[in-house]
């Protein structure tokens, strides 16, 4: 994975390693940075970001750090892409196979394991893009009273233990509400929660997936959907979390799909759906519902009624009905 370069206010750019990650001297830097993230080459911004932590028992143990990730992504066209667990976490009877790691028994193809400079080298080849994020200040190392400590772990609803070896700082960084919208959810904040020892001068935050073209291949896996498929404990969660993966991967399709029918029309990919003419977004469309994409993502990348979309899929039914019939002698 090449280095990735941002450029944002505080400085003129900043050169991040996925294998180590980017370190930020002050919580501006970390503000400047997230901001200057939701701008990468495939023009997929973050609108917003939540996480929920499991195996909370284990991590008192000292176990690596684990969280279900909820995205909500816009796509260039303004469309919202979203990808989320909201408020939920997702438990099952299966290790999860697809990172290889088999310490927590749960699901969820967001899930990452955090150590402090470990390389990621069995999650790089899932993303395009990982951005690490990391302090390196005194306001985080862990030389403080108990009293100090215990406040920052109310913070997080739970009051963790302080050992001789590892220690666990909760700390709350609030959302950049001024330049993301925050979709579909209570919250008002972000939690980071920090690892780090008694000795070390840095406290390292988990990793960032970002996703681009990789989102489509993860979403539309069959492994994943097999995966999710052979729980047996809360259907009704993974039921929804199904129709999830299915709507994101409906989405790549269409996305594609509409794409290769520009092509075809002799217009480049990036003609927006603004500029073409009703007729060619009807041929689109049938192109898009004759290739098996779902009318409903037919109509939001034709900008045609739902209705007359539906329309359109009667009409390539009927000519399908009657290729179907057999011809006589």
């Amino acid at each position: 994975m090449p280095f990735m370069h941002l450029a944002y206010p505080t400085y003129q750019s900043v050169e991040i390693n996925p294998a180590f990650g980017a370190f930020f001297d002050s919580e501006d830097a970390l503000v400047n940075f997230c901001n200057a993230a939701i701008s990468l080459p495939n023009e997929l911004k973050i609108v917003s970001l939540t996480y929920e932590k499991c195996g909370r028992d284990k991590m008192l143990q000292g176990t690596p750090i684990e969280f279900f990730f909820s995205i909500n992504a816009m796509l260039s066209d303004q469309s919202k892409l979203r990808i989320a667990v909201h408020k939920k976490s997702i438990y099952s009877s299966i290790d999860h196979q697809i990172l290889g790691n088999k310490s927590f028994r749960h699901f969820s193809p967001y899930k990452i394991t955090c150590e402090p400079g470990e390389l990621f080298s069995a999650h790089s080849e899932h993303y395009d893009y990982v951005i690490w994020l990391a302090f390196t200040t005194e306001k985080y190392r862990t030389d403080r009273t108990d009293k100090e400590f215990e406040q920052i772990s109310k913070s997080w609803g739970q009051t963790y233990r302080k050992t001789t070896s590892t220690c666990y700082i909760c700390y709350e960084i609030p959302l950049f509400t001024k330049e993301l919208e925050y979709l579909e959810t209570d919250e008002d904040r972000w939690i980071f929660l920090l690892r780090t020892t008694p000795q070390a001068d840095k406290a390292f935050f988990l990793g960032i997936p970002v996703f681009d073209s990789a989102l489509k291949r993860i979403m539309s896996s069959e492994v994943s959907l097999k995966l999710a498929m052979q729980q047996d404990a809360e259907s009704d969660i993974q039921m929804e979390f199904l129709c999830q993966m299915k709507n994101a991967r409906d989405r790549g399709r269409a996305d594609s799909c509409y794409k290769t029918a520009l092509v075809a029309l002799g217009l480049p990919e990036s003609t927006s759906k603004e500029d073409l003419p009703s007729q060619k977004r009807q041929v689109i469309a049938l192109f898009m519902l004759d290739e098996g994409v779902d009318p409903f993502y037919t109509a939001i990348y034709t900008d045609l009624p739902q209705n007359e979309v539906e329309k359109l899929q009667k009409i390539l039914e009927t000519d399908r009905a009657k290729d179907d019939e057999p011809t006589g002698a």
